[in-house]
């Protein structure tokens, strides 16, 4: 079952952002709350429908037979990852269920941050997702149309899990590339007011006249 998601410039919609994009809790658990200048960049993206969220619910399977082929396509990514190797995990369950939903997608490769398709047109993420993450990554990968995120199946009644599809227009990423940029400014410019540009570079701005020797 499909289901568009909306949203506004309003707190309900940051708490369903976060809700989507945070639902794993432990050590990697963030909060778009503490994103201000990146949530300022996507609520007007997300409002207007050029970040598109669509719901997805589908059964969950708690095991696979050993003989399924989709162990041979975990495998060979595993190969290219930090996944732990040789024993069964929680997180492993959602993967295989992600590469299942996505089976009509074809052979997804990894590019050292998600699991792909159609040659990073399409990406998948089992966790959480930060929005600066995002943002940052789709100026790595300018050929990204679709960010698939296979949220948390714990809180499921009846072994529906769900998944979410953000699709991104153009528009995302000249957005993503002026916040980029908005970003390195404000940094260079604190760091000028910090060390100014002469003692940087092991000057102390005065010229050899000036010099108190």
């Amino acid at each position: 079952m499909e289901t568009k998601i909306s949203f506004s410039s309003d707190p309900d919609s940051v708490r369903k952002l976060d809700g989507i994009l945070n639902s794993y809790r432990g050590r990697d658990w963030y909060s778009v709350w503490r994103e201000k200048d990146t949530l300022q960049v996507a609520l007007p993206l997300l409002e207007r429908g050029e970040i598109a969220v669509t719901e997805h619910t589908y059964r969950f399977e708690d095991r696979f037979d050993r003989d399924d082929p989709l162990w041979k396509t975990y495998g060979e990514l595993a190969r290219n990852t930090r996944w732990v190797k040789g024993r069964t995990t929680r997180i492993q369950g959602i993967r295989m269920n992600a590469l299942r939903q996505m089976e009509q997608e074809g052979k997804p490769t990894y590019d050292g941050y998600y699991i792909c398709y159609r040659e990073g047109r399409v990406c998948v993420h089992c966790g959480n997702l930060p929005l600066t993450d995002l943002l940052y990554y789709l100026i790595l990968r300018p050929q990204l149309e679709r960010m698939c995120l296979f949220v948390s199946p714990w809180q499921m009644e009846d072994h529906m899990a769900k998944w979410y599809r953000f699709d991104l227009s153009g528009d995302v990423l000249q957005a993503a590339k002026d916040f980029h940029r908005e970003m390195a400014d404000r940094m260079q410019r604190g760091m000028d007011w910090l060390f100014p540009p002469a003692e940087r570079n092991g000057s102390s701005g005065k010229e050899d006249d000036d010099l108190p020797f």
